[in-house]
């Protein structure tokens, strides 16, 4: 179960790293994660990247028998220009982000 409801009217995300840093390591083995943060190790190999990819473009059905779909997090949509550059890597330097940093090229 990926979203859970943490409150009544909010859902709660998870994070998962596939293989992560080092960093993520040692936290793991010292003072661990936040309960929506999860560390998995995994060789990659075609058919993995297969039903992946078939998961992303036709979706599954969940234990209610409802259909879903990735819905993926955009935090910004900036233009692709100087300043909107500027913003994004202000916004990713910030730490603060939450999602996706998109550049429009229109």
């Amino acid at each position: 179960e990926l979203l859970k409801p943490a409150t009544s009217d909010k859902k709660h995300g998870q994070y998962v790293a596939i293989n992560g840093s080092a960093g993520m390591w040692v936290r793991l083995f010292t003072i661990g994660f936040k309960p929506n943060q999860h560390l998995m190790v995994m060789k990659g190999n075609p058919e993995d990247l297969k039903h992946l990819a078939k998961l992303v473009d036709d979706g599954w059905t969940n234990s209610d028998g409802v259909e879903e779909f990735v819905k993926p997090v955009i935090a910004e949509e900036l233009p692709l220009t100087a300043e909107g550059v500027e913003k994004g890597f202000d916004l990713l330097k910030s730490r603060r982000t939450k999602g996706k940093i998109v550049f429009k090229m229109d």
